[in-house]
């Protein structure tokens, strides 16, 4: 016996076919999203006006720096306490470390009570002590510590192959086959993974943590004496502000 239809069943399918009815006007009714709202650019894309910094080295910035350690300071070995740190990591053969010597001399003079800037190198002493009469450093100078033996056998962290940069916006680097000279680079700068030169890193006092990475004449992204005084700047209100409390 087949089952009838009551009026209830009836008047149920007739609304929920209105109602399909009406959905489908809707929808065939709205424009299409993409003829009025154009596509929205994608998160890569960097800003009008600014282009993305490039570093030649690992990536460390808002990270605690390792200790710093060296082989031997050419220097009297300064005084770090409650200081800020700029480390310069170069080459005697480098003409980007050349360029850029002047105004780390400058940032020595002009902030060398709150600022300690030093240059570091991992090449042979006697080699960094015959070069050094023509450079004009004026901060402090130290000789990398040796690197392990096994880690001289790495090839994970390219070296220029002794060509220097004409370019004043780039270091002189290496590029990714350059062939890997150990005795160029210390223990201290290969936590770093640099493989261009010079490229200097900005310490805070507190947890020694990176606030400022690259290569200092980068266009765009240069590091300026007005810069570094800003960092200082903030630096004295924060202490401030923490002796207040």
């Amino acid at each position: 016996m087949k089952p009838r239809l009551t009026l209830q069943s009836i008047a149920t399918i007739v609304l929920v076919a209105r109602t399909l009815v009406v959905l489908l006007l809707i929808t065939f009714s709205l424009p299409a999203r993409g003829a009025e709202e154009p596509p929205t650019k994608p998160t890569s894309e960097k800003p009008q006006g600014h282009s993305i910094k490039r570093i030649w080295a690992h990536d460390l910035l808002w990270t605690d720096a390792p200790k710093l350690e060296v082989g031997e300071w050419l220097t009297k070995e300064p005084d770090l306490e409650g200081k800020y740190i700029l480390v310069e990591f170069w080459r005697t053969w480098c003409g980007a470390c050349r360029r850029m010597s002047p105004r780390m001399n400058e940032l020595h003079r002009k902030y060398g009570d709150e600022l300690v800037v030093i240059a570091i190198t991992g090449e042979p002493v006697d080699k960094v002590k015959a070069a050094l009469p023509g450079w004009k450093k004026e901060y402090f100078l130290a000789i990398d510590k040796p690197r392990a033996r096994s880690a001289k056998k790495a090839k994970d962290t390219p070296t220029p192959a002794g060509e220097a940069s004409a370019d004043d916006e780039k270091p002189d680097a290496g590029s990714e086959d350059s062939i890997f000279r150990p005795e160029e680079q210390g223990a201290y700068e290969a936590q770093f993974g640099v493989w261009g030169w010079p490229h200097v890193v900005l310490l805070e006092p507190k947890n020694r943590a990176v606030i400022w990475q690259g290569f200092p004449g980068l266009k765009g992204h240069e590091l300026t004496v007005e810069k570094v005084g800003k960092y200082l700047e903030r630096g004295r209100k924060s202490k401030k502000e923490g002796a207040g409390d």
